[in-house]
């Protein structure tokens, strides 16, 4: 059980360098909700399951002392995806509300989209497998919904995007799984990077699963492992002792994902038990259990769920010298276990893997592309022209060399990181001067910073100016608009990198800065539009006239964030560079707040045509404005300072004259 604790506590929890008056700003608010009753757990559950569905309320989960604000889901009413898995740039699996792998990143694969033609999004669509498997008197469950059990077609859900509305349900022709019997339903409590699922099933043992991956808000180390822990909780239910077997099955990667078509299938015999399965390219995942008899097998087959309890399905595998090299990339793990009336036993499953090179822009499909752009928006291949595609290498790979090494940490780690998750997420589920919706967001939003972030090595295509930190950028959509570091969405979207994560912030605005054009120009993207994610294929003129405002905030950002001066003098000349640039795309008087001519897509509204004075845009200048004269005063640059005043007299004037 973890006791919530104070905010000064709360940074012994997460790590060195949090601000706690960033702490307080984040979590402060006057506001008080009118907070209906705590519902209770049953006796044994991870959380308290009964209730109504998709509201905010109180309950009680395992591991809090005090009561945690969230919503219920169940997989009778799933809702588009489950809760995403994962650490900071480490791919993520979603795990679905029905009990199956959803969407997955893990293994740095790509899909095609389902709006537009020749684009492509960094992610597999939903998996459709089930994970859990329980085997108990000679029948079995398969821990999903009817629908998934029972097979045909099943819909599934893809974010609406241009021609692709909502209301448009994709539909997934699943195989039916034999002789099994479903979860009659399955209720779910996500509090990233937290999942607590409770199986309601005819099986006379009781089924809760808690699934987490490292997430330590100020802690960028112990955030970056390609880690999730699986927890299943057993419970006999019954008035007699029962035996049985439960199975944890996983996919594993596709021959695209795995970069060939040949494992290697290693038994694992350390503190944890289990397979290390590594294609021919090195792409490869540890799956384990911290049972010594466990069990070993291919990924389930629709045929072979019914058999749990026996032999698990073994991988196909051809002849080579010296051994066998096996064509099937996924794993299975049976444990089995033996409960009295009214006892619980706790099953643990590790997954770790280990895929760090991600592909981004190829020059041929970006001179395909290119004709979809709008003419301001023309993209730039600033990497080698000897190149034909760029490759980034993710940043863990500088710790680990392989997901035996990921997992050897986090079979000794995880007890104390779940403390720290919990401890953390205590912190915020204890202020009561927030609402239930606000503490329930300040927890499950930084979910977005492992489905959307990206973190390499400073290897080519990047250049020196990566050697400090890395590069950092965060994917627009990554099912959506797949382009990285769109600096409005960046601009948008990064307040907790900042406030948690400032190497981070720092890394992202350094390619701004390295990529800044000749005239001052921040890019808009450092990545292709429609394509992988990159760092290198930079356009500059979609919504030049607030991109600049974009590109100074997020520098002030991390220099008000880390109270470091070095950040002002790495970054003014550059900051004083774009906002010259920025306070004369439309030179005269009321210049500053006036939209530039020709106006087309340079604005966020994008497609619309604007003239003239905007208060918008206006305010957003006279901020930025402010915020270069603070600078330019801490560098002691009174000419340019004084530059600002004139700027800012004439933008204020005419702002309160003329609008």
């Amino acid at each position: 059980m973890v006791r919530s604790c104070s905010r000064r506590e709360f940074m012994q929890h997460c790590g060195e360098g949090l601000s706690l008056a960033a702490l307080s700003a984040l979590l402060s608010n006057p506001a008080v909700a009118q907070e209906p009753p705590i519902s209770e757990p049953a006796r044994g559950s991870l959380f308290s399951a009964g209730g109504e569905a998709r509201v905010w309320r109180q309950l009680r989960a395992a591991g809090f002392l005090g009561s945690v604000a969230g919503a219920l889901f169940r997989g009778s009413s799933p809702p588009c995806c489950g809760l995403p898995l994962g650490g900071v740039s480490t791919g993520c699996i979603d795990l679905d509300v029905r009990g199956i792998c959803g969407f997955s990143s893990i293994f740095n694969p790509w899909s095609k989209c389902t709006a537009v033609a020749n684009w492509r999004m960094p992610r597999k669509p939903q998996l459709m497998s089930p994970l859990l498997g329980l085997s108990v008197a000679g029948k079995v469950w398969v821990l999903a919904m009817p629908e998934v059990v029972h097979g045909g077609p099943v819909h599934v859900c893809q974010d609406p995007f241009f021609g692709h509305p909502a209301e448009k349900a994709d539909v997934r022709e699943l195989p039916p799984l034999e002789q099994v019997l479903p979860a009659q339903e399955i209720h779910y409590f996500g509090h990233y990077p937290v999942i607590d699922a409770e199986f309601e099933t005819s099986a006379p043992i009781g089924v809760g699963l808690r699934a987490w991956a490292p997430f330590i808000p100020g802690d960028l180390t112990a955030s970056n492992v390609p880690a999730i822990v699986f927890e299943v909780h057993l419970r006999n239910n019954s008035p007699t002792p029962q035996s049985g077997s439960l199975v944890f099955n996983f996919p594993g990667p596709d021959p695209e994902e795995a970069l060939g078509f040949g494992f290697a299938r290693m038994d694992l015999r350390e503190d944890i038990t289990g397979l290390h399965i590594v294609s021919s390219a090195g792409v490869g995942y540890v799956l384990a259990c911290d049972d010594p008899d466990v069990r070993r097998g291919a990924a389930m087959l629709p045929s072979s769920w019914c058999q749990l309890a026996g032999e698990l399905p073994q991988p196909r595998h051809d002849p080579v010298a010296g051994g066998c090299e096996y064509r099937d990339g996924g794993a299975s793990l049976a444990t089995n276990f033996d409960l009295h009336p009214g006892e619980e036993g706790v099953s643990r499953f590790f997954l770790t893997w280990y895929a760090a090179t991600w592909k981004g822009a190829e020059r041929e499909r970006l001179k395909m592309l290119q004709p979809l752009y709008a003419v301001s928006n023309r993209t730039e291949w600033n990497a080698s022209q000897w190149s034909d595609a760029n490759y980034y290498t993710l940043k863990f790979a500088e710790r680990y060399s392989d997901a035996l090494d990921v997992a050897r940490q986090i079979a000794r780690d995880h007890p104390s990181l779940l403390e720290r998750i919990l401890a953390w997420q205590a912190v915020i589920y204890a202020d009561e001067s927030l609402p239930l919706w606000l503490r329930d967001s300040l927890v499950n939003n930084l979910c977005l910073l492992t489905e959307c972030a990206l973190w390499v090595e400073a290897r080519p295509p990047l250049d020196d100016w990566a050697l400090l930190g890395g590069a950092f950028g965060l994917i627009e959509s990554p099912r959506g608009d797949p382009d990285l570091g769109c600096i409005p969405c960046d601009w948008y979207g990064n307040l907790p990198v900042v406030f948690f994560f400032p190497e981070l912030a720092l890394a992202n605005i350094r390619s701004y800065k390295r990529y800044q054009r000749s005239d001052g120009a921040a890019p808009f993207w450092l990545g292709v539009l429609g394509d992988l994610p990159d760092f290198v294929t930079t356009s500059y003129d979609w919504q030049i006239s607030l991109n600049g405002t974009c590109y100074v905030d997020l520098v002030d950002r991390v220099w008000q964030r880390t109270g470091d001066d070095w950040v002002l003098r790495e970054f003014y000349e550059s900051v004083k560079k774009c906002n010259t640039m920025t306070m004369n795309l439309r030179p005269g008087p009321g210049g500053v707040i006036s939209m530039p001519k020709g106006n087309r897509g340079m604005e966020w509204f994008e497609h619309g045509e604007w003239a003239g004075m905007c208060a918008h845009l206006g305010g957003l200048h006279l901020a930025q404005l402010r915020m270069v004269q603070r600078m330019a005063e801490a560098m002691q640059d009174r000419d340019y300072a004084d530059q600002c005043s004139r700027w800012l007299a004439d933008g204020t004037h005419a702002m309160e004259t003329d609008l």
